[in-house]
């Protein structure tokens, strides 16, 4: 969803013709692609090394995956978010299905803009209809592509409103703050009861849609304090993040647990271990994959 409403920000009045269209997916290639191969071919080495430790008796057994040369052939060309023959989406670097989904979630949308550049009220209407076809067609077909679609067109809605509606612009910084911490408060409740919400779970993306509405205007106490430089910082490396924290969980969790028999209270330092190591490994991972293989648009 926020993807969505980024996406729409930056390339919603740039893709007027063919060869803005094969731009923009050009450059959305160069953006994804590099830091997810690299990440898939790590993840193909930690699993080498895994059966090789096996063998000669490291540990005692091999936990069953969805890794196969199968799994991996859909990883490598991004088609891993689309259930089709062997194809399992969460195999391999499994955070990365949303990358694949997210991919051709860019194609439908630069496609949809190009095809209907010359009539927006129609354009308009045919993004708000995405969202009520995916819940149509998902219940048919069992594939996270539909959850991206969802997601992402109702970000391309919530930008349209908020490029639209300006109100909160005129706000004062006391009733900002008042809406942000409002919004913040009725989130964290929601999540954390759940349960009662799980036979109406249409209304979480109508929540998380407010919550971007809202924190887009920056009219508040807590859009400042995400502001800071640590805020800033993980922002920059946000996709190194999400790309790398499951191989380095892997990595830590096998290495601590399994190989040197981490227990008891010392467990409790892993997290710390794993989020520390994360960011830093993804501080490399932003400077020389993503810095070096995408320029970024002014």
């Amino acid at each position: 969803m926020l993807s969505g409403f980024v996406i729409t920000f930056v390339y919603y009045d740039k893709i007027n013709n063919k060869r803005d269209l094969f731009e923009f997916i050009r450059n959305r290639l160069r953006r994804i692609y590099p830091l997810h191969l690299y990440t898939l071919l790590v993840f193909a080495v930690f699993e080498l090394s895994k059966g090789f430790l096996n063998r000669h008796g490291y540990f005692d057994h091999m936990e069953p995956t969805n890794n196969n040369i199968w799994t991996f052939l859909s990883s490598l060309f991004l088609l891993n978010a689309v259930k089709f023959g062997g194809t399992y989406e969460l195999s391999w670097n499994y955070p990365s299905w949303s990358i694949s989904a997210e991919f051709i979630t860019y194609l439908l949308f630069a496609f949809l803009i190009y095809l209907l550049r010359m009539n927006s009220r129609l354009k308009f209407y045919l993004v708000c209809g995405i969202p009520l076809a995916v819940i149509i067609f998902s219940q048919a077909i069992n594939s996270l592509i539909f959850e991206a679609v969802y997601g992402f067109f109702i970000g391309v809605i919530v930008y349209r409103l908020h490029r639209k509606y300006q109100s909160m612009n005129k706000i004062s910084r006391a009733n900002g703050a008042l809406v942000e911490i409002s919004m913040c408060a009725a989130t964290i409740i929601m999540i954390c009861k759940r349960s009662v919400f799980i036979d109406f779970l249409y209304v979480y993306p109508i929540l998380f849609a407010a919550n971007i509405y809202l924190f887009a205007f920056e009219a508040g106490i807590i859009s400042s304090f995400l502001k800071k430089r640590f805020f800033q910082m993980l922002g920059r490396y946000s996709f190194s993040i999400y790309l790398n924290h499951a191989i380095v969980i892997e990595v830590v969790n096998f290495m601590l647990v399994r190989v040197f028999k981490l227990h008891g209270m010392l467990l409790y330092i892993v997290p710390f271990i794993i989020f520390t190591i994360t960011v830093l490994y993804s501080a490399l991972t932003y400077s020389y994959i993503e810095k070096r293989f995408y320029k970024r648009i002014p």
